[in-house]
């Protein structure tokens, strides 16, 4: 699945973070979404940790969403 972006809304925490850490296991690029700086960011280091054990060599986003609205 080589050229694709998965964007997960709600993907620092729950049922999101683990979509997040399987399709970057994959090879997807992932770019997960929400409020709080602090925990998407550390939530992004884990799910990129997650995935480069798995074997992924898809890369992770955090989108703070909260500047937007």
């Amino acid at each position: 699945m080589t050229n694709t972006v998965a964007l997960i809304t709600g993907g620092a925490s729950g049922i999101g973070k683990a979509t997040a850490i399987k399709l970057a296991s994959l090879g997807i690029h992932v770019v997960i979404s929400g409020r709080r700086r602090d925990v998407g960011e550390a939530a992004a280091k884990e799910i990129c940790g997650a995935a480069c054990r798995g074997g992924g060599q898809g890369s992770i986003h955090w989108l703070n969403t909260f500047k937007m609205m």
